[in-house]
Parts: C-alpha cells; structure tokens; sequence
C-alpha cells in the first residue's frame, strides 16, 4: 500500500512538472517558430526592397529621359542662337543699306516732275518699303528667336532639376531598404544550420501551398467558379483574356531564355544589369537583348513595350509579372516555371509563377 501512495504521489508529481512546462519550452517548436518569423520577416522586406528597386529604376529611366530632353533642348538652344544671329546680321545689313543710300536710289538725283522722275520716285518708294518690310522681317524673327532661346533654357533647367530631384528622392529610400534587407539576410547568417534549414523549408511550404492555391483560383476564374482564398485578379488586369490575340512569339524566344539560363547562379544586386549580376528587370532585358529585342530597365516600361497575353495561353519567352504597382518581373519559361532575380540576398533561379500577386496577363515581346 505504502508503494502504491509512492507511486501515485511520483506520478502527481510528474503529471503536475509537464503541466507546469511551458508551451513554448519544445525546443524544436521554438526553432520552427522562429524559422517561420525569419521567413516572414525576410519575405516582407525582400518584397518591400523590390518595389524600391522598381521605383530606383523607373525614375533612373525618367532621368535618362530628362537628360535626353536636355541635350535635346541644347540643340535647340544652339539653333536659337543661330537663328538671333542670323537675324542680328540682316538688321544690321538692312539699317546699313538704309542709312547709306538714304532713301534714294544708286545714281539717282533726277529731275522728279518729268514722267522719268515720275517712275523713278515711283521705284524709290517701292524700294524703302522693301527695306521696311525686310527690316521688320528682322526684327520679328529676332524678337521669335530671343523667345524661343529663353523658353529653351527654361526647359533645359527645368528637366536637369527634375532629373536630379527623382534620382535623389528614390535612391534614399533604395538605400533605405537595402540596409533593411542586408539587417535581416544577418540575423540568417547568424543562426546555426538547423534553423537555416527550418526556414528554407518554410519558404519552400509556404511557396507551394501558395502556388495550389494561385492554379486553383485561376483555374475557377476560367470556369466561372467561385473559387477560395485572396483574390488573384490584380490591378491591370481584366479577368478575361485580351480582346485582340497576342501576336506570335518571337523568333529570339530560344536565344533570351538560353541567355537566361546562362545566368543562373549570379547574385541579385540593386538595378544590376549584368553581365555579373542582375535586378528583375534587368535581367529580363539581357536576356531579350540576346534574342535581338531592346527592352527598358524597368518592369512598368517592360510591360507598355510588350503585347498583353493571358497567363494561360504564355509561351516560352513571354514576360511574367507580378504585383498591382508591377514590382517584379521574370521570363516565362514553360511549365508554369520562369527564371527570375528575386531578391537581395538571392540568386537568379528558376521559381514558379504562380504567386498570390501574380498578373493574369503577361508581356509577349514582339
């Protein structure tokens, strides 16, 4: 009986000791927890230093074009000033035949009431209202001149200030969620190989069960269905293919995804450009430069440059692109597989296309 009241008090005990545990002392719940908030975390900055990077690019674009605009301007500034020259000299030409000939004909001095002097005051007058109408000729182009050299330097001015105004605005915040994206790429640096692996792993779950759930509402959205979970259709797009079919792929598809592929393996960088390494945009680009195509460094200009197709009817070659503000771009490469530069941090790799803020309609390059 004695053992018996041991035993039961031993087993209170215990009992009492794992009821008294923590929930949150299983050392390997806690790692899978952190793995999954370093995941997140990492997500949603990568995301948030995409988007920067895309606006990084858009206003380096614009400022490409205000630089053109201004060398454009001078041109014209320098045209200006030809021209207010050259209206300079014909002022100047008019008021020096004037004042020498004073009114008067080379030779003349006839007797004006004879009909000889008759006609030849006759052709005096028309010959000052020539020089007249010529000198205000002069004056006219000059003062058009002088204005349009003013206007000139106004654009001038006003495009070099824009140009350095968007580059300065976006590149703070560029560096902004840079330093963001290399403080959470540290805190994995410092964890040990098992959390490192926790949180691909969690990445890889989470990218999955997204892309069943992305084919899924698509799938409904073509049968009219109602279908489950966030919306797909974003921004930009119509739910419905395009009303004009897409024209035919083209002939440099193969060479832009060949040179895709080449890329494999080289770091994400902000606005790269390659050949060494690559932003989403920028990658896209290279690779269509191969196929004998010119792309922008922007993914909003990617997709005013290309033909809008529906993402069930992409060909190999064919852009992708995702989010409402077009953050992000990859090259489709079949099988609803692309190759991307995702993010700082990262590779340029192969990926689904299937994302919760993918676009229903893709690029077809043309």
């Amino acid at each position: 009986m004695k053992r018996f009241t041991t035993a039961v008090v031993a087993a209170l005990m215990l009992g009492t000791a794992l009821l008294g545990r923590p929930a949150g002392a299983d050392p390997i719940a806690n790692k899978k927890a952190e793995a999954a908030r370093l995941a997140a975390q990492l997500e949603a900055k990568g995301n948030q230093a995409e988007i920067l990077t895309e606006q990084y690019n858009a206003a380096r674009l614009k400022a490409g074009g205000a630089e053109t605009d201004a060398r454009r301007a001078e041109q014209q500034l320098a045209v200006a000033d030809a021209a207010v020259g050259r209206a300079q000299v014909a002022l100047k030409a008019s008021a020096v035949e004037a004042y020498v000939h004073g009114g008067f004909l080379p030779g003349g001095g006839g007797d004006l009431t004879t009909p000889e002097g008759a006609l030849e005051l006759s052709v005096r007058r028309k010959y000052m209202n020539v020089v007249a109408d010529r000198q205000a000729d002069a004056l006219r182009s000059l003062r058009v001149a002088r204005t349009d050299a003013a206007a000139r330097r106004e654009e001038l001015d006003a495009a070099k200030q824009a140009s350095r105004q968007a580059l300065a605005a976006v590149e703070s915040k560029r560096v902004a969620a840079a330093a963001a994206v290399k403080e959470q790429k540290a805190l994995l640096d410092k964890a040990n190989g098992e959390l490192a692996t926790l949180v691909a792993a969690e990445q890889k779950r989470k990218a999955d069960e997204e892309a069943r759930r992305v084919q899924a509402a698509i799938a409904a959205r073509r049968t009219g269905g109602g279908g489950s979970g966030a919306p797909v259709v974003l921004n930009r797009n119509t739910g419905t293919a395009p009303v004009n079919p897409p024209p035919p792929p083209n002939a440099g598809a193969a060479k832009a995804i060949e040179e895709a592929k080449r890329q494999l393996g080289k770091p994400y960088e902000w606005a790269g450009s390659g050949p060494d390494t690559f932003d989403c945009s920028g990658l896209t680009a290279w690779a269509w430069k191969a196929g004998g195509k010119t792309l922008s460094h922007y993914t909003g200009a990617q997709w005013n440059e290309t033909a809008r197709v529906d993402v069930s009817a992409l060909q190999p070659g064919d852009l992708v692109f995702f989010g409402s503000d077009l953050h992000h771009v990859g090259l489709f490469v079949g099988n609803g597989q692309m190759i991307e530069a995702p993010s700082t941090g990262q590779v340029v790799r192969y990926a689904s296309i299937y994302r919760s803020d993918l676009v229903q309609q893709g690029g077809r390059v043309y």
